[in-house]
């Protein structure tokens, strides 16, 4: 989770979108450490919905694929 939150810390000071603007710094900080670990999760999503992803493939961008299992 910390670094998750550090790695959004990070790269938010690169974030551009032509849809907000010079308005996109009053969303800084994206995620609320102040906050739930949900409503953390829900900070980026509602970023990744607002920038133009579609909820599913937003969704999907936040949940990390399975890791393969290795047979012993």
């Amino acid at each position: 989770m910390r670094g998750n939150i550090n790695w959004m810390h990070a790269r938010q000071a690169m974030f551009q979108s032509d849809l907000f603007g010079d308005d996109l710094k009053k969303l800084m900080p994206i995620i609320n450490t102040d906050g739930s670990d949900s409503g953390m999760f829900d900070n980026c999503l509602e970023l990744l919905v607002l920038a133009g992803r579609s909820l599913p493939h937003a969704v999907m961008m936040m949940i990390p694929e399975p890791w393969p299992i290795t047979p012993p």
